[in-house]
């Protein structure tokens, strides 16, 4: 039997648990996390999709079918960006790897903030950055986008990374403010794109939601039964149920 309002409390709970393991799941974590319901593929289908929106990583899932939230800049990886990436990649080449040592006593340069240090502490830093850039792909902004981003990011972190007491917390505060330009930079996209996107995300979880719901009670659900389940405000489900009513 499925319990009304477990549904969202799962979804919430599990985006949580992705915000402690760098926004990354697997689609095996994720079905195994929703055994307790009895759950179908569209509906896994739609959690990964909610989940993806979310900019949470989900190893092992690809949108596929109608549902597919569309975005006006796919960022796969094309022939034009596998040029530019291999480009990248080759100049990151050039910047020299530095051990444990090398890289403290860095950072402990930077903190006595001598400008040959910073600039030379920004330029390795830059090589974290396509790491991390990758596992944000298909969310709507182009790969070469994200990296850009995240470079300026690190530049604006060093302004204020006498902020960190410690130097050996340096690279893990350059990591975040990476992570941080990227999801930035991707909700800033698809602010100015997402008006459609976002509808479209809250129609599919009330459609869904009004499945679960008159498939548990055994009727259609009111608007007050559909905003005590998913949450939402009850003015703002009537205006997506208006809205599809005036597109069909």
């Amino acid at each position: 039997m499925l319990d009304p309002g477990k549904f969202m409390e799962l979804l919430n709970d599990l985006k949580n648990i992705a915000a402690t393991n760098d926004y990354t799941l697997t689609t095996d974590e994720i079905r195994q996390f929703f055994s307790s319901m009895e759950l179908n593929e569209e509906n896994f289908e739609y959690i990964f999709q909610y989940l993806s929106k979310e900019h949470i990583t989900i190893k092992g899932y690809a949108f596929s079918g109608k549902e597919e939230i569309q975005s006006p800049k796919e960022n796969t990886i094309g022939a034009q960006d596998e040029a530019y990436i291999n480009m990248y990649l080759k100049d990151l080449e050039e910047i020299p790897d530095l051990n444990d040592g090398e890289m403290q006593a860095l950072c402990y340069q930077v903190k006595n903030n001598e400008n040959d240090a910073i600039s030379k502490f920004i330029e390795v830093m830059s090589k974290r950055v396509y790491p991390i850039a990758i596992n944000y792909i298909n969310q709507g902004v182009f790969l070469e986008d994200l990296i850009s981003e995240a470079n300026l990011g690190i530049i604006y972190a060093v302004k204020n990374i006498a902020d960190i007491e410690d130097p050996k917390d340096y690279i893990e505060y350059i990591d975040e403010a990476i992570k941080m330009a990227i999801v930035k930079t991707i909700d800033a996209e698809n602010e100015l794109n997402g008006a459609e996107n976002s509808i479209l995300v809250k129609s599919n979880l009330l459609n869904e939601a009004a499945r679960l719901l008159e498939k548990e009670n055994g009727h259609a659900p009111s608007v007050k039964e559909l905003a005590e389940y998913t949450k939402m405000d009850e003015n703002e489900i009537n205006d997506i149920l208006n809205l599809h009513k005036k597109q069909n």
